[in-house]
């Protein structure tokens, strides 16, 4: 190779080294930070992949904070400037938008980046918001039912998705409760213009059933006692009747109380689980009354009243039950009272029952003893009983007597509290027929029939009061007319007409009537005033023949119960018609549990 050439070749490499390191070099030099705008209102962000975004703004979204804004988008202060970063967030303005009603809504994106740091702008063109029209149910009947009352209205108010998700969930729930587990609500939009109306169609699926129960809360009760009360609802369908037949149930159970409202639960499968979780109350109950009356006539010293009510009411957890009831009525009278209750005899559910009653009447020159047994059966809040009953009552020689019958009585309860009731009904009637056989030759064999009828309507008005309407009819009537001392009901006092003596008004036919008035303080507190008005019959004799006399006597005035760390205190003071002041009857009370 030529010297010349050699040289040629050295001066040409060297011009294409020194080419290449001033290209490398210009690879090194910062570039401007203006770029063309790319389509959507993007810069070019290629030449400036490490830059880091300074602040964001979104404008054209007044009304929605932003901090529900902030969550969805990635693209932070502080963070780096990225392609893919703004692209998700247009996506996500744009879907929420969207789900809140604003279904023309755009989002485009800009970035200023001429200072230090660069600036992301969303401009949100949001256009009209999309209002509600009508809901509207598909489904079948039974289920359309359930749900009608339920749906709101939404017409003319702004449309958003999550609103409809919550009435959707709502209504899930709903048919949960009435026993459809599986339900599924698929809605679709009808959209005209500004408005778009809703249509649910629901396909309830299968009725669930009850497949097992939970108790919760037992210590002393033993799980048997309360599973074979609750035992008629396995197999039953989940509805609320069911819940409330529950409730019911419980509540007849003196030794428990809900904790907490019983649940339907359900396993992956779809059965139904009844949880009932209960707390225990004392095992025992005591009722105490110390009352003042004043004399008969108003002359003389008046005399105390009372009487002492114990009660066991779940032996050995079991629930059994036996109480012990000695009251003092004045007079020279008394009662006493022995009851025995054994629940689910040969396990089936009815009960078995018997009672001793011994009354002592001197005033009235006769005393009587009266044993009874039965059987019981309770068919949701519908209670029914019937037995024998055999009384003796002892007189002079010739108005003893020995009776022997059967007797009957019904119980229907719908009251939301057997303590503190501020709404449902109790009705209970008890009816008795006996053969009377005179002992000593004092009167002709004859039939007795005792009937008592009890109403009680509890009424809310305002929060926190009440009134109580209380309606009792009583009826005796024997065979041949004749009737005995023993024979006639004996009402007044605390427990019938209040504000006159205990038992003073011997009749044949009663109507009661009871008002009460109730501001109710607390859960067991109430404070009330009554008014009791009765219309009294009775048969006397004159000249030899039976006539009816007839009298009308009101009786009012007011009480309290108060619960307190020792029990439930009472007070009721009444009056009579024409008394005064001083003439009021005066009754003290306790009850407790223990």
């Amino acid at each position: 190779m030529k010297m010349h050439d050699f040289s040629q070749k050295c001066v040409g490499m060297g011009i294409f080294f020194t080419v290449c390191i001033f290209m490398v070099s210009m690879g090194n030099m910062p570039v401007s930070a203006k770029s063309e705008s790319l389509p959507g209102g993007m810069k070019n962000l290629a030449a400036g992949h490490d830059a880091r975004i300074d602040s964001v703004r979104i404008i054209g979204v007044e009304g929605i904070p932003r901090a529900d804004l902030d969550r969805i988008i990635l693209s932070k202060s502080g963070g780096i400037l990225n392609d893919g970063l703004i692209e998700h967030d247009r996506d996500a303005l744009d879907e929420y938008l969207h789900e809140q009603g604003w279904w023309n809504a755009a989002v485009a994106s800009s970035v200023d980046s001429s200072k230090a740091g660069a600036l992301l702008t969303y401009r949100v063109e949001a256009g009209a918001r999309v209002m509600f029209g009508r809901i509207i149910l598909e489904t079948p009947e039974p289920v359309m039912t359930i749900l009608k009352e339920l749906l709101p209205d939404f017409n003319g108010k702004p449309f958003t998705r999550p609103i409809l998700d919550k009435l959707s969930q709502s209504l899930l729930s709903e048919l949960a409760v009435n026993g459809f587990p599986d339900a599924v609500i698929e809605p679709k939009l009808d959209a005209h213009s500004d408005t778009v109306n809703v249509f649910l169609y629901i396909r309830p699926g299968a009725k669930a059933h009850v497949d097992s129960i939970a108790i919760n809360g037992l210590t002393v009760t033993k799980d048997v006692t309360v599973r074979r009360e609750l035992s008629g609802f396995s197999g039953r369908e989940i509805s609320p009747d069911l819940i409330a037949e529950v409730r019911s149930v419980i509540g007849r159970l003196k030794f428990l109380r809900l904790k907490e409202d019983p649940a339907i639960e359900y396993t992956p499968s779809g059965k139904g689980l009844l949880v009932v979780t209960v707390e225990e109350g004392g095992q025992g109950t005591f009722d105490g009354v110390l009352g003042y009356q004043p004399s008969s006539g108003g002359s003389g010293s008046g005399e105390l009243v009372g009487k002492v009510d114990l009660g066991f009411t779940n032996l050995f957890g079991s629930g059994r039950s036996t109480r012990v009831l000695w009251e003092n009525l004045g007079n020279k009278s008394s009662d006493l009272e022995l009851h025995y209750e054994e629940p689910w005899a040969l396990g089936f559910p009815v009960s078995l029952n018997g009672a001793f009653t011994q009354e002592d009447r001197q005033a009235q020159d006769y005393s009587r003893t009266l044993f009874t047994v039965g059987a019981g059966h309770t068919m949701g809040r519908l209670q029914a009983s019937a037995g024998f009953r055999y009384e003796k009552v002892s007189s002079d020689s010739t108005r003893s007597y020995g009776a022997t019958g059967i007797e009957a009585g019904i119980v229907w309860n719908t009251v939301n509290d057997p303590v503190n009731p501020r709404s449902g009904v109790r009705y209970s009637s008890n009816w008795s027929m006996v053969v009377k056989n005179y002992r000593f030759g004092g009167g002709e064999r004859t039939n007795l029939t005792r009937a008592e009828f009890v109403f009680e309507n509890y009424i809310p008005t305002v929060i926190h009061q009440s009134i109580a309407i209380i309606l009792r009819y009583h009826d005796v009537t024997a065979g041949n007319g004749s009737l005995d001392p023993a024979d006639r009901w004996w009402l007044g006092g605390a427990s019938s007409l209040r504000g006159y003596r205990e038992k003073i008004f011997p009749v044949v036919r009663a109507v009661i009537s009871s008002v009460e008035y109730r501001f109710l303080t607390g859960e067991t507190s109430r404070v009330f005033v009554f008014v009791d008005t009765g219309y009294l019959q009775d048969k006397v004799s004159s000249e030899g023949t039976l006539v009816t006399r007839s009298i009308t006597r009101t009786g009012y005035g007011f009480g309290l119960r108060l619960q307190s760390k020792t029990g439930l205190l009472g007070f009721d003071y009444g009056l009579g018609q024409g008394d005064s002041p001083g003439e009021g009857k005066l009754h003290v009370r306790l009850s407790t549990e223990f």
